[in-house]
Formats: C-alpha cells, structure tokens, sequence
C-alpha cells in the first residue's frame, strides 16, 4: 500500500469519528446533553461530531479517556477495542456463567430458592439474600452448565461495556428471556397476556412475582 492510500484511509477512518461516538452514548446509555455534561463539552460540539461536521480536540479526547476509559487509538481509528483491553474479564464472565445457572433453575427445573435471587437481582435488592440458608444452599451447589457457554460469552461481549449499575439486571434479563423462550408456555395464555402470579416465600424472604417472573 503506498503512502497516498494510506492517507486516503487513515481520513477515512477519522470521518467515522461520529459513528464510533454514537455507538459509546448508545454503550452508556446516555444523552447527547448528559455526555456533553461529563466531559464538560456544550451539546451543539457533541451534535457536530456526531455528525461529522467537526472533529475532536486533545483535550476533548482525553476527557473521554478521563472519564469514560475510552482507548483513544479506537475512536480516532477503530482499531483494537472500546477500551484498549485485550484480556477476559474472568470475574465478569463467572458472574454471567451464575446468573445463568440461576435463571436455568429458576424457569426450567422450577428450583424455589432459585426463582427467589432472580427475584431479587431484577428488583435489585439481592443484599436482602443475606445468609438465607436455602439460597446459600443453592448457590454453593451451582455448576456452569457446559452447553451454556456459548450464551455466556454472548453475552460477555454484549455487555463488556455497557453502565456496571444496570449489567446486573440486563444479563438477568436478557438470560430470563432465553430460557423462557424454551419454556412450555400454555398457548392460550401467551395469546392473551395472561402470565400467571406466583408467590415465593423462602423464610424471611418473599416476593409476588407478578409481572416480574412468568410461569408457564
């Protein structure tokens, strides 16, 4: 490759600046005015990167690095990743390997103490497990299930970037919606919306499911 098409595609790269960008509010869940509001930019430069008509400074690119640990190389470029890293996160992909198993117990084999830290991660009050001898029970007797791994690491990579404060309850939910999906589900209530409300009652721990946990 000569030093003119190197050029031509290193421009190139630089004129995606806005789509990489868009897809780092997208990761984070933010708005254009709550980004510009954290690396103390107004929103009509946000609005004009996003769209090409102007690039990025140092100090606006270290901002990101700054605040969000964005890898520079990757919003100038697009090479490598969002953040630079190249190793597993293994206490990440354990924790999505446990939410698995607890939603496979809780949907598929029906398993109390698992419904109940399903429960429990979605309304995001798991602290309240506490020392609850049958969930302790369950969770010291978990095993990752070798055919779930493939999900895990989908997963892993869905969420790798995405707010710590909402991973927790996305996997679940998104790992609920899978098991459910192989659920036998009585055809006449998914036609209607009619899920049913179960309630769970482990010692000092109870929920009505309701809208929250459907049982088929």
């Amino acid at each position: 490759m000569n030093n003119q098409a190197i050029r031509s595609t290193s421009l190139s790269n630089l004129d995606s600046i806005g789509t990489r960008l868009s897809s780092l509010l997208a990761m984070f869940g933010l708005s254009q005015s709550e980004f510009a509001a954290r690396v103390k930019v107004s929103q009509g430069f946000v609005s004009d990167v996003l769209r090409g008509i102007k690039k990025p400074g140092a100090e606006f690119l270290y901002a990101l690095k700054i605040e969000f640990g964005i890898s520079i190389d990757w919003l100038l470029t697009g090479e490598g990743t969002m953040k630079g890293e190249t190793q597993i996160d293994i206490s990440f992909l354990r924790m999505i390997q446990l939410q698995i198993s607890i939603a496979r117990g809780a949907i598929l084999k029906k398993d109390i103490a698992a419904k109940a830290i399903m429960l429990l991660i979605q309304n995001n009050k798991l602290n309240e497990a506490g020392t609850d001898p049958e969930i302790k029970k369950f969770l010291d007797g978990i095993k990752p299930d070798i055919e779930d791994f493939d999900l895990a690491i989908e997963l892993y990579n869905g969420h790798l970037w995405t707010d710590e404060t909402l991973r927790q309850r996305n996997i679940m939910a998104a790992v609920a919606a899978h098991f459910e999906s192989k659920n036998t589900v009585d055809p006449l209530s998914l036609l209607t919306q009619q899920p049913t409300s179960i309630s769970i009652n482990i010692n000092s721990i109870q929920r009505n499911a309701g809208r929250d946990y459907y049982e088929g």
